[in-house]
């Protein structure tokens, strides 16, 4: 037979040479082989090192991938929600959980009518709060973190009408010293709206200040 006309692997017959061939046109097709190698990888130039799983990752891909590609894929596999449009510009936070920042501002939450039931201040319900009181009742705080500055801008409503008792938080008097006595703070509640301050340091001290 003659030996084939080649320029790329798709040229190559797998059933060429026959046995019939004559052995002088072994180094003939030996030679079609390489060119055949060399012309479809021309930019191969030393050992190729991915895995056929990397490799295959290239189906479909319009132009070359790149190492994100590959790492991405590669993370879709262990990580449920990876490739998910809806967790487009989410983290992946701890226990799993797909999460957002929200960066138009700290989070705010009412906490609504208080009757005579004792309230928490319960930091990781926004920076923000809102209580409105309808009854005496006792005030204390939690969850604030430990090592680092945090703080909640409490807006109270109606305090005024009322007597105040608080757990957990060191008033800052006019003079400067602290008191956990908020009948001895010399602040007064306004009966319409009033703001306070509640902050730490993370050194396990919530202080309490007014703000309006």
């Amino acid at each position: 037979m003659a030996v084939e006309n080649v320029n790329h692997i798709g040229d190559l017959d797998p059933t060429n040479p026959s046995g019939a061939s004559p052995k002088s046109e072994g180094d003939d097709n030996i030679r079609a082989v390489k060119k055949a190698v060399k012309l479809t990888f021309p930019a191969v130039q030393g050992p190729v090192t991915a895995s056929h799983i990397e490799l295959s990752l290239l189906k479909g891909k319009t132009n070359v991938a790149t190492k994100e590609d590959i790492a991405a894929a590669q993370l879709s596999t262990s990580i449920p929600g990876v490739n998910d449009p809806a967790n487009t510009g989410k983290f992946l936070a701890a226990g799993g959980a797909w999460a957002s920042i929200d960066l138009r501002g700290a989070p705010a939450s009412n906490k609504g009518n208080t009757g005579t039931t004792p309230q928490v201040v319960d930091y990781k319900d926004g920076e923000g709060q809102t209580i409105t009181a309808t009854g005496a009742h006792s005030l204390s705080v939690t969850g604030f973190p430990v090592d680092r500055l945090s703080g909640v801008l409490l807006r109270m409503l109606g305090y005024g009408n009322f007597t105040l008792t608080t757990t957990g938080i060191s008033w800052m008097k006019a003079d400067g010293s602290l008191t956990t006595n908020f009948a001895a703070s010399g602040i007064t509640l306004s009966a319409g709206l009033s703001m306070v301050a509640l902050f730490s340091f993370g050194d396990g001290v919530v202080y309490g200040k007014p703000a309006r």
